[in-house]
C-alpha cells in the first residue's frame, strides 16, 4: 500500500463549517413534484417528497433521481454527512444515473435543512452533537429501512422504471458512512445497545470518508473485530487529507477495509483529497462554490470527482447489475500516480 504524503489536514473545525454551509446555501423545497434545477448530464427526473417513517412516528423528506430510460434499473440509496443534506453530493447522483441507477437520498433529521424547515436554530455545535448520540444512529439506519420498506409507494413517482428489489446498494458520506457501516453489518459501538443492524436487503456499500476504530471521538468502533462479519462488497474511498473529526489521522479512514474480511473489497485512495471531496458538489450559487473553496485554503479538489464517479459507477454496476466488465474494469483500474490509488482484496 502506498504510503501517505505529509500534507497540510483540513480541520475539524472547517470541514464540519464546510457541511454546514452546504445546507445553509441549498434551495429549499418541499413539494412532491419534479424539482426545477440545472439539467443533469442526461435526461433524468427529480423529484422531491416524504413519506411516514412506520417506527419513528416522524416525516422522512428524501429525494428521488431516476433515468429517463424505461425498464428495470438498481437503486442506490445515499446518506448525507451530519448537518448535511439531500442536495449535496449531486456530481455522484448524475453519474449513478448516467450509468441507469435511480437513487434515492433521504433527508436525516441532524440535516441543518430539515431542522430549519420545522423552525429550529441550529448551530454548528448541534450537528457534532447530534452525530455522538446512539439515538441519532438508530434514527439514521430507521430513515434507510422507511426508504426500503417505501419502495413501491416511491416507485409510483416515476412508473416509467420499476426499481430491482434485489439490486440495492448503500453509500454514505461521514456521519453517512457510519450509518452505512451498521447497516452493512459491522457490530455497532456497545454503547448502541443493539447487537446488529445489518439489513440483507443491502447487495454494496459504497463508504466515503468513513469512520475506524474509536479513539478520542465519540463515533466510531470499539475494535478491529467489528468488521469482521463485513462479507458484503464494500468500496471505501478516502484522501491524503481525510483527517478525522477529533483529529484522528488520514490512516484511520483506511480501517474499515484493513480489518474486513478479503472477498470483494475495494479502496480509493485520492492524493490532496480532503473531507469535503467525497461529499461532492451541491446544489449551491456560484457565491457559495467561491466562499467554500476560499474556507478550504484555496484548493479546488473538483479535479477528482470525475475518478470518484467513474470507481463507484463500475462499483455498483458490478456489484448490483451484476455486470462482468464492470468487475474486470474495477479490477484493472489505475490511477495516475499523481492522483492515488485503487487497492482490491
Amino acid at each position: 500500500m502506498a504510503k501517505l504524503p505529509t500534507l497540510r489536514i483540513l480541520s475539524t473545525c472547517t470541514a464540519l463549517l464546510l457541511s454546514t454551509l452546504i445546507s445553509l446555501f441549498a434551495i429549499e423545497k418541499t413539494q412532491a413534484q419534479p424539482v426545477e434545477q440545472q439539467p443533469m448530464t442526461s435526461a433524468a427526473e427529480v423529484f422531491e417528497s416524504t413519506l411516514k417513517s412506520g417506527s419513528a412516528h416522524r416525516i422522512l423528506p428524501y429525494k428521488l433521481s431516476v433515468p429517463a430510460k424505461k425498464g428495470l434499473c438498481s437503486l442506490v440509496i445515499l446518506s448525507h454527512g451530519a448537518g448535511g443534506s439531500y442536495d449535496g453530493s449531486r456530481n455522484l447522483v448524475e453519474s449513478w444515473v448516467d450509468a441507469g441507477f435511480a437513487c434515492i437520498q433521504p433527508l436525516h433529521e441532524d440535516s441543518i435543512k430539515h431542522k430549519r424547515s420545522l423552525g429550529q436554530s441550529v448551530s454548528l455545535r448541534d450537528s457534532m452533537n447530534d452525530a455522538n448520540m446512539p439515538t441519532k444512529w438508530t434514527g439514521r439506519v430507521q430513515d434507510i429501512e422507511d426508504i426500503i420498506n417505501s419502495l413501491d409507494s416511491i416507485n409510483k413517482l416515476c412508473p416509467w422504471v420499476q426499481f430491482d428489489r434485489n439490486s440495492i446498494g448503500l453509500a454514505g458520506h461521514s456521519f453517512g458512512a457510519f450509518t452505512a457501516q451498521l447497516i452493512a453489518g459491522v457490530t455497532p459501538p456497545q454503547r448502541a445497545c443493539c447487537s446488529t443492524f445489518k439489513d440483507p436487503r443491502i447487495k454494496a456499500v459504497l463508504l466515503l470518508s468513513p469512520q475506524g476504530v474509536r479513539r478520542s471521538s465519540p463515533l466510531g468502533f470499539d475494535d478491529a473485530s467489528a468488521w469482521r462479519g463485513l462479507h458484503m462488497p464494500v468500496m471505501v474511498m478516502t484522501g491524503s487529507l481525510d483527517k478525522g473529526r477529533t483529529g484522528e489521522m488520514p490512516e484511520w479512514r483506511l480501517e474499515p477495509y484493513k480489518y474486513s474480511p478479503a472477498g470483494s473489497k475495494f479502496l480509493v485512495f485520492l492524493n490532496n483529497a480532503n473531507h469535503m471531496t467525497f461529499a461532492g458538489s451541491g446544489n449551491l450559487p456560484a457565491s457559495g462554490e467561491l466562499l467554500i473553496q476560499r474556507i478550504a485554503g484555496g484548493a479546488d479538489t473538483s479535479y477528482l470527482y470525475p475518478y470518484i464517479e467513474k470507481a463507484s459507477s463500475l462499483f455498483f454496476r458490478a456489484f448490483l447489475n451484476r455486470d462482468a466488465g464492470a468487475l474486470k474494469n474495477l479490477v484493472t483500474e489505475k490511477f495516475p500516480e499523481n492522483i492515488g490509488y485503487l487497492e482490491t482484496k
